[in-house]
């Protein structure tokens, strides 16, 4: 029964994430034609893209990656005292750390000038501000109200993206739309759930203990944070000063249409961190944490193939051809951003043991792993050679998380995963070689229907054993 339960309330939080990580994901890859359509230029795109990965990249530095602290301190308390100590702190120390943006800001704009800087800066803040908002919401147990500001704050960029681009903005209009659109989730969210009035008291001294508890848990995560946005901000730039401008758009456009499987990865890992943090107790914790492993890497590889094939067959229907390169980059990407998750996964073992600071050593490696990989192989393989350096640093990150955590669980690999993760490499040979439609059609069913007979081996294997 117990396990049952367990599964239940995954699937129910499943659902739920799904709704608002699905919704904005997917009003984002619609508005990819819109993008191209308007920006017919890959490298006013790609400088676009540019920086919005930087700002993803800076985020954790201007938050001090306190999202995390304040899901994981507000879940585990429901004393009204203690999440106002908790609120409180973050947002007087977000504040702080907005001030010390504004001033480097400023000494750049004087020192290095670029274009758009004063909107780059000003969405950076927004993001930190609306990112800590949304998890301290998730943290507070109001999980609807989480979806609620995402999908909010996705039709809201929408519709402003749309409208300042009919209006002939380009690439700035791109910019305020994303500002705008998160100041008006959180405002209409905030109405809602009144967090800042009922949590955030100015007014509450004493609050240095408070303050090493979520430091002491956050701080080691920010390497982390940095890692991620660091390896796609240095794949880009050696895009744009080893290739061209064009090819950082071609990238970027991949890059785009590989979040889709991205989002799936966020959903299992936002429901996966709030699951594992609740059952970490249990008694039967290496079989539960291993069950959770393996049928991840089925259901992730199923759903790569059909979608990168999918995305294929409606490619030329819907983008622009000058961005046509893009798509033979895209199931390479969506392998790497599995080996992202996975990363991810093992990541939460440590939030639960709040042993965030024995992230730190690979992560501190693993850029210069990534730097020196595209140094090596964008000269001999282009935009391929920063693909495969994306994905080697991940598979080094994941070695090493793994091999640490079995001090705590110990997550094993079964034979299914090992069938699923072949497969879905195999499948690669047909999508980026040009085959006939009939042939890469039969190559899906056949590939989904072995993963399915492979899911259906384990399911009777588990029943038997019990």
């Amino acid at each position: 029964m117990a396990n049952d339960s367990r599964s239940k309330k995954m699937a129910r939080d499943f659902l739920v994430y799904s709704v608002g990580i699905i919704g904005s994901k997917l009003m984002t890859f619609l508005l990819l034609p819109v993008y191209t359509h308007f920006i017919s230029d890959p490298a006013e795109y790609g400088y676009f893209d540019l920086c919005l990965t930087a700002c993803f990249m800076l985020m954790p530095l201007v938050t001090l990656q306190m999202r995390d602290g304040a899901f994981r301190f507000l879940l585990e308390t429901e004393d009204a005292d203690k999440r106002s100590r908790i609120v409180t702190y973050i947002n007087k120390t977000l504040f702080i750390s907005t001030l010390v943006t504004l001033l480097a800001a400023g000494a750049m704009w004087i020192l290095y000038p670029k274009p758009y800087l004063g909107y780059v800066v000003a969405l950076l803040i927004v993001m930190s501000f609306y990112d800590v908002y949304a998890q301290t919401v998730r943290g507070l147990g109001n999980n609807r109200s989480f979806v609620m500001v995402s999908l909010i704050c996705s039709f809201a960029i929408a519709l402003f993206s749309v409208a300042f681009l009919l209006m002939g903005m380009g690439i700035l209009g791109l910019f305020i739309a994303n500002i705008l659109a998160r100041i008006i989730a959180v405002v209409a969210v905030d109405v809602r759930e009144k967090v800042v009035a009922r949590y955030f008291k100015p007014s509450l001294k004493d609050l240095n203990q408070t303050g090493k508890e979520i430091l002491r848990f956050s701080l080691p995560l920010l390497p982390a944070g940095i890692c991620w946005w660091f390896i796609g901000f240095s794949n880009r730039y050696f895009i744009t000063e080893n290739l061209s401008l064009h090819d950082s758009g071609i990238y970027g456009l991949a890059s785009r249409l590989a979040t889709v499987v991205q989002a799936i990865a966020t959903i299992f890992l936002q429901t996966w961190q709030e699951n594992a943090i609740q059952q970490y107790n249990s008694n039967d914790r290496n079989r539960f944490f291993s069950k959770v492993f393996n049928g991840y890497i089925v259901a992730f590889t199923l759903v790569i193939i059909l979608y990168a094939f999918g995305a294929k067959l409606v490619f030329p229907i819907l983008f622009n051809a000058n961005y046509s390169e893009s798509m033979v980059y895209l199931y390479p990407l969506c392998i790497a951003t599995m080996f992202f998750a996975l990363a991810g996964y093992f990541e939460i073992i440590y939030q639960c043991e709040k042993q965030t600071r024995r992230l730190l050593l690979p992560l501190i490696i693993a850029p210069f792993i990534n730097v020196a990989l595209n140094y090596v192989l964008i000269g001999p393989m282009g935009i391929y050679g920063v693909v495969i350096s994306y994905a080697v640093n991940y598979i080094f990150i994941i070695t090493c998380r793994w091999i640490d955590t079995t001090q705590w669980v110990k997550v094993r690999i079964n034979l299914a995963s090992l069938l699923a993760f072949a497969i879905m490499v195999i499948g690669a040979i047909p999508f980026v070689i040009s085959t006939p439609l009939l042939v890469e059609i039969a190559i899906v069913v056949l590939s989904v229907a072995s993963l399915l007979a492979i899911k259906d081996v384990r399911e009777l294997i588990m029943r038997k054993n019990r």
